[in-house]
């Protein structure tokens, strides 16, 4: 027997059964390159900022010393600065400056506008590490703000301010 046999087509019909939902799994190729993406660049972010925190521990050391026990002298100020800078400048260089040289190195190391604001001070240094009288209470704190300001300004080196300061005065 036939559907025409019958005289209503309709009744030899089934109901229309839908497919089921596709799964999200498996991804499909987009979103596992995409997943790949992510985590290169989250694995490389984590990577980057720890090497930056690594690269700073000299710093925090150091501006943590200044904090805790501030100078009482210029001479031991130098010597905690110059700690500071051993942690980021090989020894042959920094243990080779003093007086002049080693004021124009610090200044070196400063953005162009803590130079500009602060070369007075800068200037007068050398003469004050060596005279006999010591430095009065506002000058000590001047100098104790420097350092503050050097170690978080000219520490880590930027690359253009790296380079070693000019042996001036030696003329032949």
């Amino acid at each position: 027997m036939t559907w025409l046999d019958n005289g209503n087509p309709l009744e030899t019909m089934h109901d229309i059964v839908a497919a089921p939902a596709a799964h999200w799994w498996p991804l499909a190729p987009g979103w596992w390159v995409l997943t790949l993406l992510v985590l290169v660049v989250l694995i490389s972010a984590s990577w980057l900022s720890w090497r930056a925190w690594q690269r700073r521990r000299p710093q925090r050391a150091a501006l943590k010393q200044l904090k805790q026990s501030p100078a009482d002298s210029l001479g031991q100020l130098n010597l905690q600065l110059k700690q500071a800078a051993l942690g980021y400048f090989p020894r042959s260089q920094i243990s080779a400056l003093q007086g002049p040289l080693w004021w124009q190195f610090l200044a070196q190391q400063l953005p162009p506008r803590h130079q500009q604001q602060l070369a007075e001070l800068l200037q007068q240094g050398p003469l004050l590490s060596y005279q006999k009288a010591p430095l009065t209470p506002q000058q000590l704190a001047d100098y104790q703000r420097f350092a503050l300001l050097w170690v978080q300004h000219a520490l880590p080196p930027k690359p253009k301010r790296s380079a070693a300061p000019v042996q001036g005065g030696q003329h032949d």
